[in-house]
């Protein structure tokens, strides 16, 4: 029991060390972010041709998640909740939208990849989720073209394009099908550039309204929407 109790003791101490370590860390975390930002523009204005030491020190940032191309935005630099949550906005539109964004050429999606990238790029001033889900409201304003929060059914939450809505995604998979044959939920996930697992709410959703129809995992048009069954049963 002393062993236990000796043991556990030491545990505790080991970790309460750490946790002083990350304390003095997030205290200095506002000084990184400023020091990251700082040294891009000063690498920036070196011209294009970088000498050795610039090279190493953006590797450098860019493995501690240090490589936004200005200091994130951080809620000492803004007065009011509203403003804050504003730029937190513009600056998420950038890591969506920007040179190299997050988003690409896809059309949709989903949030988990959009936070852990955010987290990411900001490095140490990370975003907390509550924090993180009150921005999405004010992304769309920053945003070419216009991104906004879906939720399908299963409670999955994405962020999609205006130009990825139903109507266009029903309208593709019903060409596609046309022109290509049956397409399984892999074929449809390669296409659209998104998860198997949103794939899926995709395609279900135009199952519903009876534009396709499966075999399996294997999904064809369904040629007898609207047509009304006469209840005859004789083959």
């Amino acid at each position: 029991m002393r062993n236990v109790e000796s043991s556990a003791q030491d545990t505790a101490s080991g970790m309460n060390a750490a946790f002083e370590d990350l304390e003095g860390l997030m205290v200095k975390a506002r000084d990184m972010v400023r020091l990251a930002g700082e040294l891009n523009e000063r690498l920036g204005m070196a011209g294009t041709v970088e000498p050795e030491e610039a090279v190493f020190i953006r590797s450098s940032m860019s493995k501690l998640g240090l490589q936004m191309g200005s200091a994130a935005v951080t809620a000492d630099m803004i007065r009011d909740e509203r403003g804050w949550m504003d730029e937190l906005g513009k600056e998420l539109a950038k890591v969506l939208q920007g040179e190299g964004g997050l988003m690409g050429e896809r059309g949709m999606i989903g949030l988990d990849e959009v936070w852990c990238g955010w987290n990411r790029a900001r490095g140490i001033a990370l975003i907390p989720p509550s924090t993180f889900l009150g921005v999405l409201g004010y992304v769309g304003a920053h945003t070419r073209p216009r991104l906004s929060v879906r939720e399908f059914s299963s409670g999955l939450l994405v962020l999609e394009s205006s130009e990825f809505g139903e109507e266009e995604f029903d309208a593709r998979i019903s060409s596609r099908i046309q022109l290509l044959g049956p397409q399984s939920t892999k074929d449809i996930a390669r296409e659209e550039k998104v998860s198997m697992y949103v794939a899926s709410e995709l395609i279900l959703k135009s199952e519903k309204k009876g534009i396709v129809c499966r075999d399996f995992e294997v999904w064809y048009l369904n040629i007898l929407s609207g047509h009304v069954w006469d209840g005859d049963m004789r083959s």
